[in-house]
């Protein structure tokens, strides 16, 4: 084969994929809306919303029974200051205390048991979509579904809370161990790398074993990469606003971040979805 035929060959490969993609990015936005996914995500949003208060305060315990109390006081109470009005602060710097002194052993048992039933809350909101997505019919009881669900906030909770402590707890942990620049660096990219792979590892749990049926292994991933990579954008986008757009001393500040958060909520949702869609139209592609 001459030099025009390998890159007329070449060309041909790279339309097929171009044309593939185009096809499969069609089929999911179409599914998107025949599987109602806009209403799915606003419903998966709300329970977040509300396994969130119980899920942050059970992480506050865990910095005090690992004896990282340090981590709130100099990393995370600096920003919350910043970012609340000084009654405001004052209230969740006095409720942080107890959480990490008297009241640790509470929230790592009744808190937690909280936070587990909202969690498989949110779990049991997301296994009606995935079951659309995936065109399966629910075959199990409402006490099974229950236990799919525990097990998974079970597995799935510990690996946001652990990806949420490393990247906030990360740079402590790394100045005290006093690496030299180079270490330093490497330390960095591996913590965001590890935190970045807890939270694949959660979103491919969900995939494989919240639907009705299994799926292979290998096909997984397609919709945690998608999922992961737009979560990433997103939380990106709010931590800018939280940061430099937000104005805290206001009413109206205050509302329009809860607005923002609530987006912000909304829009991982979509991305939630949308990426286990595309795993299923990649899927459907490589069937035939």
């Amino acid at each position: 084969m001459n030099e025009s035929d390998r890159d007329g060959a070449r060309l041909s490969d790279w339309s097929r994929l171009r044309g593939s993609g185009r096809r499969m990015l069609g089929a999911g936005v179409r599914s998107f809306g025949e599987n109602d996914l806009l209403s799915y995500a606003a419903a998966i949003a709300f329970q977040v919303l509300f396994a969130l208060i119980p899920l942050v305060l059970t992480a506050v315990a865990l910095l005090g029974f690992l004896g990282l109390e340090e981590v709130w006081e100099s990393d995370i109470a600096p920003q919350v200051q910043e970012r609340v009005q000084e009654d405001a602060f004052s209230v969740i710097d006095r409720l942080a205390d107890e959480i990490l002194g008297e009241k640790r052993g509470l929230w790592l048992t009744l808190g937690a048991a909280f936070a587990l039933w909202q969690v498989s809350g949110a779990i049991r909101t997301t296994m009606s979509p995935l079951n659309a997505i995936y065109g399966s019919d629910e075959r199990r009881s409402w006490w099974q579904r229950l236990l799919v669900s525990f097990a998974l906030a079970l597995a799935i909770g510990p690996l946001v809370i652990g990806a949420a402590l490393l990247i906030q707890a990360g740079p402590r942990l790394v100045r005290a161990l006093e690496l030299p620049g180079l270490l330093a660096l490497l330390a960095h990219v591996a913590r965001w790398g590890i935190a970045l792979a807890l939270l694949a590892t959660a979103v491919w749990l969900l995939i494989r074993y919240a639907t009705a049926d299994r799926h292979p292994l290998a096909w997984s991933g397609v919709g945690t990469v998608f999922v992961v990579g737009s979560w990433i954008l997103a939380s990106l986008a709010f931590g800018l606003y939280a940061t430099y757009v937000a104005d805290y001393g206001s009413v109206f500040g205050g509302l329009a971040t809860i607005w923002v958060l609530l987006t912000y909520l909304y829009l991982s949702s979509l991305a939630l979805l949308f990426g286990i869609q595309l795993d299923s139209c990649v899927r459907s592609e490589a069937a035939g």
